[in-house]
């Protein structure tokens, strides 16, 4: 007889969280305090947010005794770095509302949404999905998200790339449907990753996801763009 795997703390936390659902919602109801616990901390990560806390005043904050200046980021989940010029007028308009105002390119090809405070969490994820976007994934133990060559060249072979891109980030996008509970009330916009079979399970990461991020970039081998040693995996595509 084998002994059972002892899971790690994090594990724990994703194997009992119901898919990622946990108390997150509860939790940002609450108004009583600007905190999460350390479960929806972890949790979090998934839904595309990390929380935080400003560091630029928390010294002077403490010597006044005042709480820390809680925060979130937030990041979508974009494939290929593609979106719309509209999407993207809008998104800037979700900036100023819900953030500080910027919105950050990362490097892999998405954006961020820095200083949102806990009241501005559900609408400003809410909004991003009316907009057909998502932050599902955006961060946590899953594959994050995935690249290609973002230069606008229309020919037969990136059109390839583009189109291998969405159905690999598809693939391995969460499967949950606890997302779309937590911040839509169990609305569902047209999302690119649902599979109704699987709504409350996960085909390919199982009950405690992975062990750690897992990055993927397709690409051709005269053009390294996307900088393939600095994945998991690098997807050279050749063509005849």
């Amino acid at each position: 007889m084998t002994d059972p795997i002892k899971l790690s703390g994090q594990e724990t936390i994703k194997k009992t969280s119901n898919y990622l659902k946990g108390s997150i919602a509860e939790e940002l109801a609450d108004n009583s305090t600007q905190e999460v616990s350390d479960a929806t901390y972890e949790l979090l990560k998934f839904h595309g947010s990390y929380f935080g806390y400003d560091r630029d005043s928390a010294t002077e904050r403490k010597q006044k005794g005042l709480d820390k200046e809680y925060e979130f980021m937030v990041r979508m989940k974009c494939p290929g770095g593609q979106l719309t010029a509209a999407q993207y007028i809008a998104l800037d308009v979700l900036s100023e509302k819900y953030a500080n105002g910027s919105m950050r390119i990362t490097t892999r090809e998405t954006f961020q949404f820095h200083c949102v405070k806990k009241v501005g969490m559900k609408p400003l994820i809410a909004d991003i999905n009316h907009l057909l976007l998502s932050t599902l994934g955006g961060c946590g133990d899953v594959v994050r998200n995935v690249i290609t060559c973002p230069a606008p060249i229309k020919d037969r072979e990136h059109a390839k790339l583009e189109e291998d891109t969405f159905l690999l980030a598809k693939h391995c996008a969460p499967k949950t449907n606890s997302y779309y509970e937590v911040w839509l009330d169990g609305e569902r916009v047209a999302d690119y990753a649902f599979n109704p079979d699987t709504a409350h399970g996960e085909p390919l990461y199982g009950e405690t996801y992975m062990p750690r991020k897992f990055k993927i970039a397709l690409g051709a081998p005269d053009d390294n763009c996307m900088d393939a040693l600095c994945n998991d995996l690098a997807i050279l595509s050749l063509f005849d």
